[in-house]
């Protein structure tokens, strides 16, 4: 496990992560222009909720994945070219920018606190748990999506994700 990618794993952005798509939102999540600004919104305010250094960098790299991954599904659906790709491609490239600013200065990727993770999973389940739900059916398919093109899950991260997020409803049993 890398800890940028165990950075991914943050309980907080996985809940904005869902939150984002289509079948969680009323406003058409990434396929539609009114969807893509309220999402872009939402990763504004999310980057710019902190003063920690290390968070601040974890959060562009969080939201620099998503709007990769955003494309790729833009491109495979034949909406690349679209005025939210081109949102998206605007946002992302402001994103990068900063970012890669900063790991060109140097960055270092903290080790993640798979602790903090279980503990943040545990008050999740207790406070919201459609927010818990919606985040484990969503990681649980993307990991059985991993294990079926691979054989087996190349992504130790998710993996680790989705073993705290069981254990986390065993333990409330």
């Amino acid at each position: 496990m890398t800890n940028q990618k165990s950075s991914l794993y943050d309980v907080e952005w996985q809940v904005l992560r869902v939150n984002t798509l289509a079948q969680n939102t009323s406003a058409g999540g990434w396929n539609t222009e009114i969807g893509v600004e309220a999402n872009l919104e939402k990763f504004r305010r999310y980057v710019m909720g902190t003063k920690d250094s290390q968070e601040y960098t974890n959060r562009l790299w969080r939201i620099l994945n998503m709007l990769n991954a955003v494309r790729m599904g833009y491109n495979g659906t034949n909406q690349a070219g679209t005025n939210q790709d081109k949102a998206v491609i605007l946002f992302r490239d402001m994103v990068s920018k900063r970012y890669n600013k900063i790991i060109d200065g140097g960055f270092v990727f903290a080790e993640w606190d798979w602790d903090k993770v279980a503990k943040d999973l545990k008050t999740l389940y207790q406070n919201s748990r459609s927010d818990f739900d919606k985040v484990y059916k969503n990681l649980v398919g993307r990991k059985n999506t991993a294990e079926n093109n691979a054989g087996t899950s190349n992504r130790p991260e998710l993996v680790k994700f989705v073993e705290l997020m069981e254990a986390t409803i065993e333990g409330a049993k």
